[in-house]
């Protein structure tokens, strides 16, 4: 069993001027969003109860569209065997940006997923996933902008 708690770190947000329009409010929603690029750091701390041999993490941009999903690797990492423990480990992701060539634009404008994944011996063993709800919109000047939904808030 393993136990998480997960901190996703975004660029600083500009103050947004209030509205009492209720339709500005899902306008508003894109503009609060880091664009699409930009640096993305995450922090995990995470307990194995259980020994954990070769384990590496995943973190994986998934958009579907279609029947189909394009996946992009954004980052893998190789750890030491990690003894069962109730002593906590932190693993920290550090992006400059995140790649999305090869994704049309019409794809990435849909609902994807950020994907953390612990696997061990050598990829043979899916040990755990965290999936991160990622909305991708236009802000008002048309750049892409992303919104990712920590799913242990």
């Amino acid at each position: 069993m393993i136990f998480f708690f997960l901190m996703i770190r975004r660029p600083p947000r500009s103050t947004l001027s209030s509205s009492s329009a209720a339709s500005d409010v899902y306008k508003r929603q894109d503009v609060v969003g880091a664009p699409l690029e930009s640096p993305l750091s995450i922090t995990l701390q995470y307990v194995v109860n259980v020994a954990v041999k070769d384990p590496k993490w995943l973190l994986v941009f998934e958009a579907d569209y279609t029947q189909k999903r394009a996946s992009v690797l954004l980052h893998s990492e190789d750890c030491p065997n990690l003894p069962a423990s109730a002593s906590p480990h932190t693993l920290t992701i550090n992006l400059n940006t995140i790649p999305i060539a090869g994704i049309k634009e019409k794809y990435l404008l849909q609902v994807g997923l950020l994907k953390l994944t612990l696997v061990a011996n050598n990829g043979a063993d899916n040990l755990t996933s965290i999936n991160m709800v990622t909305q991708v919109s236009k802000d008002a000047s048309g750049a892409l902008v992303r919104n990712i939904m920590n799913p242990l808030e």
